[in-house]
């Protein structure tokens, strides 16, 4: 009774919940304080600077691969949703990949409105991201072959334990199990480039970009499957004005 009760205590189990983080906290320090000597280095041995945020396992180079919990030594510690540690206009490219839809609207606009300060004027900016409309199509007949690929291909990957391909089972497995908290469209998209200071906002496909620079970077397509990402996911680029 006594142990069930301190269970139950909100104190307790936030005081718990708190020394359970040190550790992180601690690594988060040693990130940051690492993250000037790597940034110093990146500079001085890159003229044209690229900055690439939310890179996961996908180290490219000639870029300054950033993430949140860098999974390399070669990536470099970053919260996307704070002030970036970068001085204005110090990036002629920035490049995201599925990366902005597990931040609040929010803080995806206060992470575009840093990118722009931090890109030089006619610098561009490329982000991917799942398409929100594609996700709730699932729902609405018409079921077509591509729906329905996308449904078997998901529930085969993502959840194996259910015996009917059901898209409900699939889009609440999107939204619930990927700690998505704002999924975009193509038309919220390019209403937060142009909202953060963007203009010519255009879509793309994967793999191509405007200028060689922003082509070939993405790498969604291996993590999930050619035809997973090809459903789900929709690209598009912005700049910023002279």
């Amino acid at each position: 009774m006594n142990r069930q009760l301190l269970k139950r205590s909100q104190f307790l189990t936030t005081l718990v919940a708190a020394f359970r983080k040190i550790p992180a906290d601690i690594s988060t320090v040693r990130r940051t304080f690492a993250r000037s000597k790597q940034t110093a280095n990146y500079f001085a041995s890159n003229e044209s600077r690229k900055l690439h945020i939310g890179c996961g396992k996908n180290i490219l180079p000639g870029w300054l691969n950033c993430d949140y919990s860098p999974a390399s030594s070669q990536a470099v510690y970053l919260d996307a949703t704070a002030p970036f540690p970068f001085a204005d206009a110090s990036f002629a490219f920035v490049f995201s990949e599925h990366m902005i839809e597990h931040v609040p609207y929010a803080a995806g606009q206060s992470m575009l409105r840093e990118c722009l300060r931090v890109l030089k004027p006619g610098g561009k900016i490329r982000i991917s991201t799942p398409n929100l409309r594609n996700i709730t199509s699932l729902l609405c007949d018409p079921a077509t072959p591509e729906k329905e690929q996308y449904v078997k291909t998901s529930m085969g990957k993502y959840l194996k334990e259910h015996r009917r391909y059901l898209p409900g089972f699939v889009v609440n497995n999107f939204y619930w199990d990927f700690m998505h908290y704002f999924i975009y469209d193509p038309e919220t998209l390019p209403h937060a480039f142009e909202s953060a200071g963007f203009s010519s906002v255009q879509q793309m496909t994967s793999g191509v970009g405007s200028v060689q620079e922003l082509s070939g970077l993405e790498c969604h397509a291996k993590v999930v499957n050619p035809k997973l990402d090809e459903f789900e996911s929709m690209i598009f680029e912005a700049t910023k004005g002279a």
